[in-house]
């Protein structure tokens, strides 16, 4: 009868640390990949020239193109935020070159842009 009851007992306890961890463990590796993905996309952004209209400087403009410097306070989803890079006229390698990894990768940079942080 007591080796029934510990196997019980070790069955909740599994089942316990089963539901709790993995949602732990998920929510870490999501942050992972996102931070992964800003990095990149601070990358790309620099490499892909996106620099020469879009500055990063507060209320610095670059003909006539308004500062990226706080875009994350627009509180765009980041397929919105793609749709924006995506529609980017000035130059090719917004709207045709990059890759759609790439253009997300840059749609996380841009979103975690904002002002005082």
């Amino acid at each position: 009868m007591n080796d029934r009851k510990n196997i019980i007992i070790a069955v909740i306890m599994l089942m316990f640390v089963f539901f709790l961890f993995p949602a732990t463990l998920r929510a870490d590796a999501n942050q992972n990949t996102a931070d992964k993905a800003i990095k990149n996309g601070r990358a790309i952004f620099i490499k892909s020239g996106c620099l020469r209209c879009h500055s990063l400087i507060k209320d610095k403009n670059i003909r006539g193109i308004d500062s990226l410097y706080d875009f994350g306070n627009r509180h765009l989803t980041i397929k919105e935020t793609m749709k924006v890079i995506r529609s980017c006229k000035m130059d090719t390698v917004c709207s045709e070159i990059l890759t759609n990894a790439q253009v997300k990768d840059v749609a996380y940079y841009l979103n975690s842009l904002v002002e005082g942080k």
